[in-house]
């Protein structure tokens, strides 16, 4: 059996997320910064950009939100001014 792939799919960034920041000290991992029960700071530093990712994604979706309220507002009010 002959699997298709489609080529131009792969390598594609997704721009519309932060990604967050690389810092040179996390390509050593033989050195912690932290007490290891709280965790690894760089994975720690990924829960925080998924974060701010959603915050952001909530943001958008209220301001849309506030948006169409508007919208609606508006033509309501147009509908009812006599002319």
């Amino acid at each position: 059996m002959t699997i298709t792939m489609d080529k131009t799919s792969n390598g594609n960034t997704d721009h519309s997320t932060f990604g967050g920041i690389i810092y040179p000290a996390d390509f050593n991992t033989d050195h912690r910064k932290r007490h290891p029960i709280y965790g690894s700071s760089i994975a720690n530093r990924i829960i925080q950009d998924l974060k701010f990712d959603e915050q952001c994604r909530r943001n958008i979706e209220s301001r849309q939100a506030v948006r169409c309220e508007m919208r609606q507002i508006h033509a309501n009010a147009e509908r009812t001014t006599p002319a």
